[in-house]
């Protein structure tokens, strides 16, 4: 689920299936599970702006297929639902003042939900203003907090040469691949709504590892945040929360990175919100 969420975010795709993922307290937190399923069909969803923040008060009205007219308000956390039978011709919009306008269509059926009829979608509004580009070539680097001395030094202080790319144009979403990221594990995204700016680096576990040597790796599982200085901001400095892993295996992974005990020759990890991520222009 973790890497079908990435996939789908790395080619622009706004309708998701979601899984849950807590995050440290303050920091901008990774999509979050829909509501329980109901016992009856519906579409259920959530809405969030491009920097994934939950919207709540958006206006959501089936306009084409079973049911046009009904509308929906997605509440405090961004969710909402709307009952009925609906099918591959429905097509919503989804509109709040001060946010450009959405039209979506339906995300997959869920077989495997408890009531498999129900259909989930995500939505993603961009601000009605300007965005600030921050596409380009920057250094990354990712630090550990000063207290994670459990960590072996050389992956405590971590850079990269970094390209920033927007995912579509214009919509405040990015990507970056990270050099010497394994495969599968080596792009996270962030996006930007004003001068807010957030992302991720984990969901349930790393979703950024690098290889740091042969059967070694340093993974990153976090969330991220920033005020951005400007409209060309040349350093983005971001508090960052979440767990830093370091990774000695007796062998080579397999197609999924695991560090788990039947494999790992030594495993090291600091959960803190104190990390930082920074990103300055070359």
């Amino acid at each position: 689920m973790r890497r079908t969420y990435l996939a789908s975010l790395r080619s622009g795709t706004l309708l998701l299936m979601l899984a849950g993922c807590d995050a440290p307290a303050e920091l901008p937190t990774a999509p979050t599970a829909p509501l329980a399923p109901p016992a009856q069909p519906m579409v259920m969803g959530n809405v969030t702006d491009m920097a994934f923040r939950p919207l709540p008060a958006v206006r959501v009205e089936v306009v084409s297929g079973p049911h046009i007219g009904l509308v929906a308000h997605s509440d405090a956390s961004g969710r909402f639902q709307l009952a009925g039978t609906f099918d591959d011709s429905s097509q919503f919009r989804a509109t709040k003042v001060g946010y450009l306008t959405g039209s979506v269509l339906l995300g997959s059926v869920c077989t495997t939900c408890p009531t498999p009829s129900t259909r989930y979608m995500s939505i993603s509004m961009p601000v009605d203003a300007p965005v600030i580009d921050v596409a380009g070539a920057y250094t990354l680097a990712i630090d550990a907090d000063a207290l994670c001395t459990s960590l072996p030094e050389p992956v405590r202080s971590r850079r990269y040469a970094v390209t920033v790319t927007p995912v579509a144009p214009g919509n405040g979403r990015y990507g970056i691949s990270l050099p010497g990221g394994i495969a599968g594990y080596d792009w996270f995204a962030f996006g930007v709504a004003g001068t807010f700016l957030a992302g991720w680096t984990g969901h349930d576990g790393p979703l950024v590892v690098e290889q740091v040597a042969p059967n070694v790796y340093v993974g990153f599982d976090s969330v991220f945040e920033a005020t951005l200085d400007g409209p060309a901001p040349r350093t983005i400095e971001a508090r960052m929360g979440g767990t830093i892993s370091y990774c000695e295996r007796s062998g080579p992974l397999g197609t999924e990175y695991s560090c788990a005990p039947a494999g790992a020759v030594a495993r090291t990890e600091c959960t803190s919100s104190n990390h930082r991520l920074t990103l300055t222009r070359r």
